[in-house]
C-alpha cells in the first residue's frame, strides 16, 4: 500500500492451496492495492481539508474582526476586499470600495518618492511601512500609519497586496506641536533657534 508515493504498509495474503495466485488473481490484488492506497490518500486529503478549513475560518475571522483597516487588492491596485475596520475608519462601505482603485480612497499626501519606494518594496517582495494622509467619506482628513505587504502564491509570484492601517491623527498632531514648540516661540511664532 502506497501513500504519497511511498510504501506505507504491506497487505499479505496466504492460501492453503497451491497455485491460487495466478496472473488473474495477482492482477486483482494489484488493483485492490491501488484502490486501498487511493482510499487512504482520499481520507488524508479530506482530513487535511478539514484542518485547512478551520485555519481559513480562524484567519478570516481575525481579519474581519481586526480593529485595523484591512484592504486586499490585486497587483493593479484594484480592491478585492475590505474589512469592518476599514468601514469604521474611513466611512466607506465595502460596496463603495470593491472593484475600485485603492488610490481613489483619499490618499491626500503621498509623495512621489514614498509612492515609488512603496511599490519598489512590494515588487521586491518586501513590506512597506509609512504614514499617509487620507480622506474619509465625509471629507475629513486623517493621518494613517500604513503597512502594505505583498501576498505571494506558492511559486513566489506576487498575486495580491494587503494593506493594514490605523488612525494616527492624534499622535501626528502632537508631534507637529512638539516640533512647533521646539523651534518657534509660542508667543511670537518666530524661530527661536
Amino acid at each position: 500500500l502506497f501513500f504519497n508515493k511511498q510504501l506505507t504498509a504491506i497487505f499479505t495474503l496466504y492460501a492453503e492451496r497451491e497455485d491460487v495466485f495466478d496472473e488473474q488473481m495477482l492482477s486483482l490484488l494489484s488493483n485492490l492495492s491501488k484502490d486501498i492506497s487511493a482510499a487512504i490518500y482520499n481520507i488524508d486529503q479530506a482530513h487535511q481539508k478539514k484542518l485547512d478549513d478551520v485555519t481559513i475560518r480562524r484567519l478570516s475571522s481575525a481579519v474581519e474582526q481586526s480593529a485595523s483597516a484591512i484592504v486586499i487588492g490585486n497587483t493593479n491596485g484594484i480592491i478585492n476586499y475590505v474589512n469592518k475596520g476599514f468601514t469604521e475608519l474611513t466611512g466607506f462601505l465595502s460596496e463603495d470600495a470593491l472593484g475600485r482603485q485603492a488610490l481613489d480612497f483619499g490618499k491626500e499626501t503621498i509623495l512621489d518618492k514614498s509612492y515609488t519606494d512603496m511599490w519598489e518594496a512590494i515588487n521586491q517582495g518586501k513590506a512597506w511601512h509609512g504614514e499617509l494622509m487620507s480622506r474619509k467619506k465625509n471629507g475629513d482628513t486623517y493621518w494613517a500609519i500604513q503597512t502594505i505587504s505583498p501576498i505571494k502564491d506558492p511559486s513566489g509570484n506576487i498575486t495580491h497586496v494587503v494593506s493594514t492601517s490605523t488612525d494616527n491623527t492624534a499622535l501626528h498632531e502632537a508631534n507637529e506641536m512638539i516640533q512647533q514648540l521646539a523651534f518657534y516661540d509660542p508667543l511670537t511664532e518666530l524661530a527661536n533657534r
